[in-house]
């Protein structure tokens, strides 16, 4: 039913015995209830790092009782259910964006569903390990030794220094840091 309303459509029955004897007819009711309005995402598209994931939410018009997200737009098993699907790490290995493409589609509580909405992430490759021009320098007590970051793709928008390996708040921002 393509329409916006239902559809109701009559059938009779009858039964023929061998003679051509014919009972009563008995009506057989088809009620054909409108397509349910295709979902949308929030967001519909998210561009992530290499490595990251990104949490979908769903939402519908009219009816939907359940959303269901797919993998494939013809798979008939979805690989999740409810308003809010996350895509658990994705990583991009390539040197290029890596597009991977989910589905959503809404049900309602009689079984009927919805087309399948594409939802779109962008994986951006991973970035490569920064050099720093010396490795190691040496320095006399109270001096200042001086680092030189760089990077082999070209690809670094901005190099943060930090103390610890593990550090939150950078201690410089730049390709050139002269410690403390």
């Amino acid at each position: 039913n393509s329409t916006a309303t239902e559809l109701t459509d009559i059938y009779y029955v009858e039964v023929v015995d061998a003679n051509g004897c014919k009972s009563l007819r008995v009506p057989a009711t088809v009620i054909s209830l409108p397509l349910l309005d295709a979902p949308l995402a929030n967001p519909p598209l998210a561009t992530i790092c290499s490595g990251d994931s990104v949490t979908f939410t769903a939402t519908a018009l009219l009816g939907a009782s359940k959303f269901n997200w797919y993998s494939d737009i013809n798979s008939g098993t979805p690989i999740d259910t409810g308003i809010e699907f996350n895509t658990g790490a994705i990583n991009n290995s390539g040197a290029l964006d890596l597009t991977q493409i989910y589905y959503l589609e809404a049900e309602d509580d009689n079984g009927c569903k919805s087309l399948r909405t594409p939802v779109t992430v962008l994986i951006t490759p991973a970035l490569e390990v920064p050099l720093a021009n010396p490795l190691i320098d040496t320095v006399c007590n109270g001096g200042s030794a001086e680092f030189v970051a760089s990077s082999l793709l070209g690809s670094a928008v901005e190099f943060r220094w930090y103390e610890t390996i593990d550090g939150d708040t950078p201690v410089h921002v730049g390709d050139t840091f002269n410690t403390p």
